[in-house]
């Protein structure tokens, strides 16, 4: 025979296995090819096991073309839905026969472990006896050699008899033979019988081969493209084995949309349209840390008046603090800001703003009841109600404190935003509305 590793790709399947004889001919499929097209020629009954390339049209129209000869009648079987009886009764026999065989196996491997067990078990309580029995013959020698001393010439005989008292003394074990009879009854006992369970009853098609029929891959890649034969497609006649036609396109028609729920699409690229919109995204966040470097640089701040803006309400109005020392802003109650009472200021420093537009004052450098107010009025700032993110009322942007973690994180968001709005548009496929959780990395790494 031919020596085959047993290793197989990601790429393998019982429909197309890995060949890896190490063989040219055989490998690239040249004997395949060969065979089939001397079974072409021959006088006898064929039939195409082949998964994939019958549940695609294009495939069946191939294969078709190979038997044109006046002496072939192609029939097409199609085999879908629940099996009959006669079907379910012989996959419950065949697992049941695997289930029981499993079992006896396991039975087989339990018992030769009892037994070897007991065999120790025996063997150590022998040894235990021998060791016994030295004892014995030892305390027997050491009696006589005391007695010796004591009696002189009248106990010269009483070694021999010592020893021949030893070798009498011998123990009753009435579980050695209690132990033997046991190893016989567990080596005669018969495997127990195993029953199939309610949900392996209900197993129409049990997979028997540790690899799938289809790949992975190769299954969502051609899965939406699965198709019934019809006879226009040169088939002699069509049959039904187990569904009847339209029972069998409304089956294939259910299956088909629920692996498009939960497989990912292998072919999908990104569009120009997500790559446009992320070019706009890498710019506009580069400009975005630009700014933030610049607001931050002591070299580079200025105190700007806000120009007024029509806000919705009060709480539409910046309440942050500048970032130029001493300086504060308040609103008043109609949200219309007010001048505070202001000590004489040099005359470099900004005037006030007219009733309206906001005004500023300068508190002292420690007053932390101040601090305190603008950290608060700063917490009740309406971030959906600015119109400019890079001036948010005071030539602060709404970035101004960001971390790395707060950049890190929207884009992030944004990333996530764009990248199913992107799938929508590059699936082609209006069926399917929204990619799968488990397969979010996938098209991650696809797109990014």
């Amino acid at each position: 025979g031919l020596w085959r590793p047993k290793t197989q790709s990601y790429k393998s399947s019982n429909d197309r296995p890995d060949m890896n004889f190490g063989i040219p001919h055989l490998d690239d499929g040249s004997v395949k090819l060969i065979l089939t097209m001397v079974a072409a020629v021959q006088e006898r009954d064929f039939i195409v096991m082949d998964v994939k390339g019958n549940l695609l049209a294009a495939d069946r129209g191939d294969a078709l073309m190979q038997f044109q000869m006046p002496h072939f009648r192609k029939v097409a079987r199609v085999m879908v839905g629940e099996p009959t009886r006669d079907y379910k009764d012989y996959v419950q026999q065949q697992m049941l026969q695997e289930k029981q065989f499993k079992s006896d196996a396991e039975f087989e491997a339990m018992k030769l472990e009892r037994i070897r067990q007991r065999q120790l078990e025996i063997r150590q309580r022998q040894v235990e006896k021998a060791r016994r029995k030295a004892e014995r013959v030892k305390q027997r020698l050491e009696e006589v050699a005391k007695k010796k001393e004591l009696e002189g010439d009248a106990a010269e005989d009483a070694t021999e008899k010592a020893l021949e008292a030893a070798n009498l003394e011998e123990e009753q074990d009435e579980n050695v033979e209690e132990e033997k009879q046991q190893m016989e009854e567990d080596e005669n006992e018969m495997p127990p019988k195993v029953e199939l369970t309610e949900q392996e009853k209900r197993t129409w098609f049990p997979r028997i081969a540790a690899q799938a029929d289809l790949s992975p891959m190769v299954l969502s890649q051609s899965f939406s493209k699965f198709a019934l034969p019809e006879v226009e497609e040169g088939f002699d006649a069509v049959e039904y084995g187990w569904l009847q036609r339209e029972e069998s396109h409304q089956y294939l028609r259910r299956w088909n949309l629920e692996r498009k729920v939960t497989t990912r699409v292998e072919e999908i690229q990104p569009s120009e349209w997500f790559k446009g919109r992320w070019s706009e995204w890498q710019k506009d966040l580069q400009a975005w840390h630009t700014r933030q470097l610049e607001f931050k640089d002591p070299s580079c701040q200025t105190i700007v008046a806000p120009v007024p803006t029509k806000a919705k309400s009060p709480a539409g109005v910046l309440m942050s603090k500048p970032k130029a020392k001493g300086i504060e802003f308040k609103p008043t109650e109609e949200g219309q800001p007010t001048e505070e009472p202001q000590e004489p200021q040099e005359a470099q420093e900004p005037q006030a703003a007219t009733s309206s537009g906001p005004t500023f004052a300068k508190a002292e450098d420690d007053d932390p009841i101040r601090e305190l107010e603008a950290e608060l009025e700063r917490r009740d700032f309406d971030v959906f109600g600015i119109e400019n993110i890079l001036d948010v009322g005071t030539g602060e942007p709404l970035f101004a404190n960001f971390a790395f973690e707060d950049w890190a994180l929207l884009s992030l968001r944004f990333e996530l935003h764009l990248l199913v709005h992107a799938f929508r548009r590059d699936c082609y496929d209006s069926e399917r509305s929204g990619m799968h959780p488990d397969h979010l990395a996938f098209y991650y790494n696809r797109y990014y």
